[in-house]
């Protein structure tokens, strides 16, 4: 019995390789065919049914009648059926060759995933998500690098209401930095933590807000909030939909709520202060300031202008507004420009102190120089604060820059003096005299400096 396996086994060996050269024949007649079918169909959409696909086939299809499961004619019919797009038939073919424990190259590769995912997607369009998750879960076993299908694989999880399934697939498609991996990570964790129906709300008001459908974004956040009071971004993103829908105070009642649950939340006061804005000013001014305090934020002062002055067009009572249009021209070093909307500042307050110091600034700067008049009031600072060698430095600073700058000079001149440099005094206020020979005080105190310094009187002029 045991010799008559023996015969058997080695009638099939023999066969085998009798077969094979007829095998590699056939095969390369296939890949014959298929060079030429390249060249003949060319610049049309290649299918099973030209003549010279067909015959391409035909020779796979008898290699393996010679050989049945032979690596290379699965692996040639995988690569034909994949290029005239009969993905299901190479799809096949490739599992088949899989089966043969073959190694795949990083072309096989990318042609299994090529099948298994057209086919995934066909499966998708047709509804069947199941079916679709089906193929594209095998590709990626069999190709864990294929980004394609792990996107897919995140996705659908995500359709069929699986955040944990989902979350696996994103976080890595984060790792792979591959494009809208976070947005699909953070709705997998928003459904996790916040229900599936809530989420998937909450991203449809997303969505609607960004294309500018606020009505409908408010909508999707109100259900947010009903389905799952504790989303508290829900509430965030319904109160700043209320807002661009000018209903300020619904606006604030969605915020306060979000104040009440954590009272750290930045957002929710800053939008409860553009809230009260529109409540006091009007919507388009308010809007239009909170537009210009952001463009300045983000260093584009010009465009802050256009925004703040936008406000007070609106409504030229609104202070802040004239405000940041003053600083946003002196930043730009315009000082010219800031000067009457300083003044509107103080024509709507009066004892605005912060304004009036900016416009006395900006006139210095006007009439002495930027680098001048900063320095002056620097000097000014540093006296009020009792930093008498600090201000001496600012002071002397601003003198450099003009040698006419009045103010500077008096003001050099007084602290000298209460540092006891009466010489340096007396000379500070000589210079202020030079300039304005009909001031008495600073006559006085010049006279008064050198007796103190000991110094010859002054001649008169």
């Amino acid at each position: 019995m045991k010799r008559s396996w023996l015969a058997l086994a080695t009638c099939l060996l023999l066969a085998l390789a009798q077969a094979q050269p007829g095998v590699q024949q056939v095969l390369e007649r296939g890949r014959g065919l298929v060079e030429q079918a390249k060249v003949s169909y060319a610049g049309t959409v290649f299918s099973i049914d030209q003549p010279l696909w067909r015959e391409a086939v035909a020779a796979g299809e008898e290699a393996l009648r010679l050989v049945p499961e032979h690596p290379e004619a699965l692996r040639f019919l995988a690569q034909v059926y994949g290029q005239v797009g009969w993905y299901i038939r190479a799809w096949e073919h490739w599992l088949r060759y899989i089966a043969t424990t073959a190694e795949l190259s990083e072309q096989d590769l990318e042609q299994l995933s090529k099948a298994g995912g057209e086919l995934g997607f066909a499966r998708y369009q047709a509804g069947d998500l199941a079916g679709a998750l089906t193929f594209y879960q095998r590709v990626f076993e069999i190709n864990p690098a294929d980004n394609h299908a792990l996107t897919w694989l995140g996705r659908i999880h995500l359709e069929r209401g699986e955040p944990e399934q989902a979350l696996i697939y994103w976080e890595l498609g984060v790792e792979r930095g591959l494009a809208g991996a976070a947005y699909f990570r953070e709705r997998a964790q928003s459904q996790l933590d916040y229900g599936v129906a809530a989420s998937d709300s909450f991203f449809a008001g997303i969505k609607a807000y960004e294309e500018g459908r606020f009505e409908a974004a408010l909508e999707a956040f109100k259900a947010a909030t009903e389905l799952n009071p504790d989303y508290l971004e829900a509430w965030v993103w319904a109160g700043r939909s209320s807002l661009e829908l000018g209903r300020s105070a619904e606006a604030r009642r969605y915020w306060q709520h979000v104040l009440a649950r954590n009272p750290d939340d930045a957002r929710a006061r800053h939008f409860i202060a553009v809230a009260d804005a529109q409540e006091r000013w009007g919507v388009e001014a308010a809007n239009a300031f909170f537009a210009g305090i952001a463009a300045y934020e983000a260093g584009r002062l010009m465009e802050a202008v256009t925004y703040f002055r936008r406000a007070l067009s609106a409504n030229p009572r609104y202070q802040e507004a004239a405000v940041w249009t003053a600083r946003s021209y002196q930043e730009l070093g315009d000082p010219q420009s800031a000067i009457p909307f300083w003044e509107q500042v103080l024509a709507l307050n009066p004892q605005d102190a912060r304004a009036a110091h900016f416009l006395q600034l900006a006139r210095n700067q006007v009439r002495y120089g930027a680098e001048a008049a900063s320095a002056f009031a620097q000097g000014v600072e540093r006296y009020q604060l009792a930093q008498l060698q600090g201000a001496l430095v600012a002071f002397r600073e601003a003198v450099a820059e003009n040698p006419r700058y009045l103010e500077a000079w008096a003001w050099l001149g007084r602290v000298y003096f209460e540092l006891s440099d009466y010489a340096g005094a007396a000379a500070a206020y000589e210079q202020a005299l030079a300039l304005a020979p009909d001031n008495e005080a600073f006559r006085f105190f010049a006279d008064e400096a050198r007796r103190l310094a000991g110094l010859q009187p002054r001649q008169s002029p």
